[in-house]
């Protein structure tokens, strides 16, 4: 442990340039380091920081800062300036005053005229974290946590900004690209979140030499006060990869408001056509906002044309003015109408072009939509499918695993089912989607820790008991109790606890009830999903008979059509016959055995193919509960496949579906490797 005082801050210089000297700093607290300098242009506390590797060159090559810690600093807290080779991992400035993690600027005035004096090379960031940050005193209007400053080979991954506070300035960023800094950054999987300012502000206008071609790779922003991203650059070539940004800007006025994009640089193209970062332009590739908007603003140059693919912005707001350079965007599959555009204060030759599967069209200006050719062919948008796995070592975490690829960012509910039986989870789906709610397991009175512990992440204002109390005792219910409000749904069976689902989901009519059977997991398992994406209700019956409560839910619900899943050895021509009196029409999908069944079930729901697909195993129940909470929101069929090989019928309806994912629900023992070799197989 280093202290200095709340009011005397001391400081930890290391400066060895002449001799080879790496470092080894693990698990140290630093406290009351970096004197605050008072004001502007005084230089007295001027290279006094939380732990400076002063102008080491590669001296200190080879040098590992791992687990420290350092709080309330007055100034920077991890200083690498002109000292190479340094890697700083799990390392933590809290409550610290200005860039936590910085180096001088290249055209610091110290330099003298030589270029790139104070870069440094060789720097890595690994999974550190800035929180409780405030904004410097010098410039708030340019305040950022960690400054992403010049040199070479630089790299910072999995790291977190938090709860920067201070100014409020319009460029304070969690994140900065500086604008004369010349560097070129390895950026992934970073995020930024709860700041009072952007996630991400680019300026960074050096020359756009081969080196300098950056890509920007799973950044997520949510809950900042500004934009998402906000980027200016007009030096460099960007490249966006799968970008998330929800929640920003939510709080902001006019134009800003809920924005996840800032743009005011229009595209680049870089010096090279290989390599990481080669781009014809700037690209912004994977976008998810929630129906955020992107807002336009003034350019003060004129370049290439902005290119967005596979984005969701919800409206692209153009606050140019006539005094700008002409804008050109480039929308390519990002379902975008004309009405979707605000051309109020657009400049007159500003170009918009959209593309959307095999048609197109062009605004000029305030002009009327002209339809084009398409312009854009990339192989990415026939790109091959994706096949993966959401597992965990048993239901319950296959269930969790599930979860958390879904709602990374919390749900406001959850729905709670036993793992040890099938009805009332394959009887959720529908509730999941309308309640936008992830489905998790107990076994009985026991709630897992790790299922404890992924509610508590997911932060939901209610949670869902399904059953009573011998599907999920009062004892797993009073553990729940602690983290929200709870509701039960649950009737004496399992198909009076369906209705009670269905009431839930469904307070008024649907076009169409979709029929389980209450013996047989599978029907539910493939139904559940059609039902859910298609906004209608799905129930259970039983195999011979229709009971009363179950013919009033019919009455409430008022369908125009009932479907029957699965055929009569499951449920009865008798009940069939019955429910004519319910609906106009009634229709029964069946096939020669259950995975027959679900791949019918799937051309019924989703006969123009699926983005995603999910597949369960048909032997066994546990692992495809999970797909209950997810297959809605997805817009997604669930397959079924046998344990060890895949049907015939099943790789049929894989590849008329053409999905661009497919998500398998459990691990190997559940579906072998063989199994999803050969569905990769599908689309090789």
């Amino acid at each position: 442990r280093i202290e200095g005082t709340a009011g005397g801050r001391t400081h930890i210089l290391i400066h060895a340039p002449e001799a080879k000297a790496p470092q080894t700093i693990e698990y140290a607290a630093i406290r009351y380091v970096a004197p605050t300098p008072p004001t502007e242009g005084n230089t007295a506390a001027t290279g006094r920081y939380g732990l400076h590797f002063h102008r080491n060159g590669y001296t200190t090559a080879g040098s590992n800062v791992e687990g420290v810690v350092i709080r309330d600093a007055g100034n920077h807290a991890f200083v690498p300036h002109a000292s190479h080779g340094v890697t700083f991992t799990e390392t933590i400035a809290f409550g610290t005053t200005d860039a936590a993690y910085w180096w001088d600027a290249s055209t610091d005035d110290a330099c003298d005229g030589v270029e790139g004096c104070n870069e440094s090379f060789d720097i890595v960031y690994d999974s550190v974290i800035v929180a409780d940050n405030v904004a410097s005193d010098f410039n708030p209007h340019t305040s950022t946590a960690i400054v992403l400053g010049g040199g070479e080979n630089l790299t910072i991954t999995d790291s977190v900004v938090v709860g920067m506070n201070g100014s409020s300035g319009a460029n304070t960023s969690a994140y900065k690209w500086p604008s004369k800094d010349r560097g070129v950054w390895t950026f992934k999987n970073n995020i930024a979140h709860n700041n009072k300012g952007h996630g991400i502000f680019v300026w960074q206008n050096t020359s756009g030499d081969d080196d300098e071609n950056h890509v920007i790779e799973g950044f997520t922003a949510y809950y900042n006060a500004n934009a998402g991203i906000d980027h200016g650059a007009y030096g460099n070539a960007y490249v966006y990869k799968n970008i998330t940004l929800l929640g920003n800007a939510a709080n902001a006025k006019g134009v800003e408001q809920n924005a996840a994009v800032h743009s005011h640089a229009l595209g680049r193209k870089s010096a090279t056509t290989t390599g990481p970062g080669a781009t014809d332009t700037q690209e912004w590739n994977g976008v998810t906002t929630g129906g955020a908007k992107m807002v336009v603003f003034f350019h003060g140059t004129d370049t290439d044309e902005v290119r967005f693919l596979f984005c969701d912005f919800s409206e692209i707001v153009f606050d140019e003015g006539p005094n700008s350079f002409p804008g050109a965007y480039d929308f390519i599959e990002c379902d975008l109408d004309v009405g979707d555009f605000d051309r109020s204060d657009i400049h007159p030759g500003t170009v918009i072009r959209v593309q959307d599967g095999n048609s197109a069209y062009k605004l000029v200006g305030t002009g009327s939509k002209q339809t084009i050719s398409t312009f854009y062919a990339d192989p990415q948008l026939d790109q091959d499918t994706t096949v993966d796995r959401w597992w965990g070592a048993d239901r319950y975490k296959t269930a969790i695993a599930t979860s958390k690829a879904n709602f990374p960012f919390g749900a406001d509910a959850v729905i709670i089912a036993t793992g040890l039986n099938y009805p009332d989870a394959v009887a959720a789906a529908s509730l999941a989607e309308v309640a936008d709610a992830p489905i998790l397991l107990v076994a009985g009175g026991n709630v897992p820790a790790s299922t404890l512990t992924e509610v508590k992440r997911l932060d939901p204002s209610k949670i869902y008991i399904l059953g009573g109390t011998a599907a999920v005792p009062n004892s797993a219910e009073n553990v729940l109790d602690d983290v929200a409000p709870v509701t039960r749904l649950a009737g004496a069976d399992r198909y009076l606890t369906a209705i009670e689902i269905s009431k839930e989901a469904h307070p008024g009519p649907v076009n169409t009830v979709y029929l389980a059977a209450g013996t047989s997991f599978v029907e539910g398992l493939v139904g559940g999903p059609v039902a859910a994406s298609s906004g209608n209700a799905i129930l259970l019956v039983p195999s011979n008979k229709l009971p009363g409560a179950l013919k009033s839910e019919l009455n409430r619900l008022s369908p125009s059509k009932i479907v029957v899943l699965g055929g009569g050895g499951i449920v009865s021509q008798s009940v069939v016959d019955q429910l004519e009196s319910y609906a106009d029409s009634v229709e029964s999908i069946a096939g020669n055995d259950r995975y027959h069944t679900g791949v019918l079930v799937s051309k019924h729901g989703f006969s123009g193919g699926a983005e995603t697909v999910l597949i369960a195993t048909g032997a066994l129940f546990p692992d495809g509960l999970s797909a209950s909470g997810v297959a809605g929101d997805l817009n997604a069929p669930v397959l079924l496949v046998k344990p060890d090989s895949l049907p015939s019928s099943v790789a049929n309806e894989l590849v008329r579906l053409d999905p661009s994912q497919i998500r398998i629900l459990g691990g190997s023992a559940a579906i072998s490797d063989s199994v999803e070799a050969a569905i990769e197989a599908l689309f090789d």
